[in-house]
């Protein structure tokens, strides 16, 4: 057998989900002190082992909320349905929160579902590309002529998350490891900002406002039409006060990256 046949016949034993018998490793020399599938078992649990302790890794606040049991069943159910196809293990538990919001068992946790994908997004913000942050000085630039027109380009590790009322007062209580302090019940969800300036994650519940504001400025909408916008939804308030505010947060934030001037 050539090396090339070995590893793919290695590849595909170790992928199975249950250990393989005896009669099913004849192509693996025999061991000297145990029997093939004895030897072979070593490195069919190792694999499982190993792809455990990156979900684990990833999804440590997750698993403190589960507990051990109901982590287990999670991280055991998640290998059996998705082998890896990546090189790098970094990927391999990034599809954990999609995972669970498709499973008839665990889409019925939405507050489990919603740890997940907490706990992933500020994963990817961590990595997600670099891109230098504008300051004060370039909104100070603009001609005032020209600011309805002005589009605002956001930093690549910024993303908006509607989660479950309490996902993230609970990720930071078992984060810390305090006692989680109860929620009242909202109808409405969470919508939070996560993005990374420089080597730091940060993470805000927004207020309904600036949620609607931000929302449209990262879709690429003019300033007066986010002005306009708000504008309605206060009955033709002067907005322009609770606009100021919300871009210098951005701004202080580190959240614009560009700005341009649309025809």
């Amino acid at each position: 057998m050539s090396l090339l046949s070995f590893q793919r016949a290695f590849q595909a034993a170790i992928l199975q989900p249950e250990e393989p018998d005896a009669s099913e490793l004849g192509f693996i020399a025999p061991p000297r002190r145990i029997d093939r599938a004895a030897a072979f078992g070593v490195y069919h649990t190792a694999y499982r082992l190993r792809l455990a302790e990156f979900i684990a890794t990833d999804f440590s606040v997750l698993r403190r909320h589960l507990g051990d049991d109901r982590f287990g069943r999670l991280v055991e159910e998640y290998v059996l349905s998705k082998p890896s196809s990546h090189r790098n293990a970094r990927w391999y538990a990034s599809g954990l929160p999609e995972f669970m919001l498709s499973s008839q068992s665990w889409s019925a946790d939405p507050r489990s579902c919603d740890l997940a994908r907490f706990e992933r997004a500020l994963a990817d913000a961590f990595d997600a590309a670099d891109a230098a942050a504008l300051d004060f000085e370039a909104l100070h630039q603009i001609d005032v002529d020209l600011w309805p027109n002005v589009v605002f380009s956001f930093h690549p590790s910024l993303t908006l998350l509607d989660l479950e009322h309490g996902t993230v007062s609970l990720y930071e209580s078992l984060r810390d490891q305090l006692e989680a302090l109860g929620t009242a019940d909202r109808a409405e969800n969470d919508v939070v900002a996560v993005w990374r300036r420089e080597c730091e994650v940060f993470h805000c519940v927004l207020g309904p406002d600036e949620r609607l504001a931000l929302n449209e400025a990262m879709l690429g909408k003019k300033f007066s039409d986010v002005c306009s916008l708000l504008s309605f939804k206060f009955n033709g308030e002067d907005v322009s006060h609770l606009i100021a505010g919300f871009l210098s947060a951005w701004v202080e934030n580190g959240l614009i990256t560009n700005i341009s001037v649309e025809p």
